[in-house]
């Protein structure tokens, strides 16, 4: 199955039954979730006219000289609705943001002026029409689509909605995604570890990752090499989730029991393998309706696999990758073989109209530390192939992610 074709079909595979929903969630918990609807200003933005400065509000044409004297008729505190007109030869004392009391058209900063007793000033600026006000609908006008729907809400997204009065938002719910790690050569980090024996690092990252991408992760547990537990295992977790992965146990050997569990359950394959490196024991399935994703052990593999065909089909945020453009290769790189590599790549801009792009370290399916930074992946195509210093590449380059309290529900066996 080639790359392309495998993410074809879970697109129209996941596409038929994972169908977005909504919820509504205080702003405060919005961080980082997808709108489920367009949100429009309720009104305009700032309300009002209001001042840019700490100052006076003055008529600009009574300080169209240089220095002139003025009375201050009223103080202007923020929050506060001015009481006076200002008239011929008056002006109020007027705070950051407090809204412009009728007949001033300006704003004179408080360092160009000078208080005198008595309640007058002397402005030592003249000012233009509008300089230092804020006027209303200057931001937002009543109407105007703030929000589009599908955006990710970050802190200026959030922003825009308290400023119109929101207190919560309607946003997409976060897919349930369960997943497993497994075999028995795994130990929990913080426990002693044994002879032979490594520690759980899929449960980690793994679950970030479905976290990272806006779906809420579900640690279902530790599969062990026993086909009948593990069976029973699947079968209670998929009941409580939307999606379902597991992250080894789906090679050649005698102990990889993931895919004889699942056909016990009566899953139905799709494809089982995929002309990919890092990647290629995934597969998907469906079991009682609902995807099910089977990824390979290696921590590269599972990790890489997820971010390109898992995530863009359940997340709500869509891929975590951008388009596909063009780096000049600062690497040498052979290959002659049916899958599709993809590389781990740090892009450099420098003056030229082309980044280059530097591998991470070795590329190997169980060098983690080759994913920690990484800002791109080097696209190698099917076939023979032979990049050389300097040859131009495809990459596809890593979206930001907005920072977000990752919480994995689930057990700690």
């Amino acid at each position: 199955m080639t790359f392309e074709s495998a993410a074809r079909l879970i697109t129209s595979t996941v596409r038929r039954r994972l169908r977005p929903s909504g919820e509504v969630v205080r702003l405060e918990a919005a961080l980082g979730r997808a709108a489920a609807k367009d949100i429009r200003a309720r009104m305009p933005s700032p309300p009002f006219d209001n001042s840019a400065m700490d100052g006076y509000a003055v008529r600009s044409r009574d300080v169209r000289r240089a220095v002139a004297r003025l009375k201050v008729v009223e103080v202007i505190p923020a929050g506060r609705t001015p009481s006076e007109k200002i008239g011929r030869c008056e002006c109020a004392r007027i705070m950051t943001g407090s809204r412009a009391p009728a007949g001033a058209d300006a704003v004179v900063m408080r360092e160009n002026a000078s208080a005198e007793a008595g309640g007058f000033v002397t402005i030592l600026r003249s000012v233009r029409r509008g300089e230092n006000l804020r006027f209303a609908g200057e931001d937002v006008k009543k109407g105007a689509l703030l929000i589009p729907k599908g955006s990710l809400l970050g802190p200026a997204e959030l922003g825009l909605a308290a400023s119109q009065g929101l207190k919560s938002a309607a946003v997409l719910r976060r897919p349930v995604v369960g997943f497993f790690t497994t075999g028995d050569e795994v130990v929990m980090p913080g426990r002693r570890l044994k002879s032979s024996l490594i520690y759980n690092a899929n449960r980690y990252t793994l679950g970030a990752a479905i976290a990272e991408s806006g779906c809420s992760p579900l640690y279902a547990g530790h599969l062990s090499d026993d086909e009948r537990s593990a069976a029973s295992a699947i079968s209670s977790a998929v009941a409580r989730c939307d999606a379902l992965i597991t992250c080894g146990g789906v090679s050649m050997g005698d102990f990889d029991i993931v895919k004889k569990s699942l056909r016990r359950l009566g899953a139905k394959f799709i494809f089982e393998r995929i002309e990919m490196k890092p990647g290629r024991p995934t597969g998907f399935a469906l079991l009682r309706g609902k995807p099910v994703f089977t990824l390979p052990g290696n921590v590269v593999s599972s990790l890489l696999s997820y971010e390109l065909l898992v995530s863009p089909h359940l997340s709500p945020h869509g891929s975590g990758f951008g388009r596909v453009s063009r780096a000049v290769s600062g690497f040498t790189y052979s290959k002659n073989d049916s899958r599709r590599h993809f590389l781990r790549v740090n892009v450099e801009s420098d003056d030229s109209l082309v980044p280059s792009a530097r591998l991470t370290g070795a590329q190997g399916s169980g060098i983690l530390s080759s994913m920690s930074g990484y800002d791109a992946l080097a696209v190698i195509l099917e076939g023979r192939v032979s990049i050389r210093r300097g040859s131009i590449i495809k990459i596809i380059s890593r979206r930001p992610k907005l920072s977000r309290t990752v919480t994995t529900r689930g057990s700690r066996r």
